[in-house]
C-alpha cells in the first residue's frame, strides 16, 4: 500500500510506502499543489494547482506521462479539493475563488461548471 502526496515547498507528487520508507518524488510539476486522489483502477493519479498557472494534471501511477487536463489560467481559478468519478472518468474540484464545483473528463479536458455556490473558499468534496 502507497500513500501519495503533493508537497507544497517542492512543487511536487510524491509517493510512500504505508509504513513510512521508500519516499520518492514523481514529478515536479506546478507552483501550488493542493490537493490529490488516485485512480487504482484506471492507473491514475490527479491532483490541483492553484499557482499563476491554474491547473488539473494527471500522472500515471507510476509518474509517467504527466498531463494537463484542465488549464484554468484564464478564468483566475484556485482549484482546491479535487474527488474522481472513477467508473464514468470525470474530475470534481472546487474552486475557491470563482466559488463553483467544476468537472472534466479524464481524456476530454473541456471544463465545465457543476454549480456555482455562495460560499467562500471552498476546500473539500467528495463523490458518493
Amino acid at each position: 500500500k502507497y500513500i501519495y502526496f503533493v508537497d507544497d515547498i517542492t512543487n511536487s507528487l510524491k509517493v510512500i510506502n504505508n509504513n513510512g520508507s521508500d519516499m520518492a518524488t514523481l514529478a515536479t510539476y506546478g507552483q501550488s499543489p493542493r490537493s490529490v486522489k488516485v485512480d487504482p483502477l484506471n492507473g491514475f493519479v490527479f491532483w490541483s494547482d492553484r499557482g499563476d498557472s491554474a491547473r488539473i494534471i494527471r500522472t500515471k501511477l507510476s509518474g509517467e506521462d504527466l498531463t494537463v487536463i484542465a488549464n484554468l489560467t484564464e478564468s483566475g481559478s484556485q482549484p482546491n479539493g479535487v474527488a474522481l468519478d472513477i467508473p464514468n472518468k470525470i474530475v470534481y474540484w472546487i474552486d475557491g475563488y470563482t466559488d463553483q464545483i467544476m468537472a472534466t473528463e479524464y481524456e476530454d479536458g473541456t471544463v465545465r461548471t457543476v454549480i456555482q455556490l455562495h460560499a467562500s473558499q471552498g476546500f473539500s468534496l467528495s463523490i458518493l
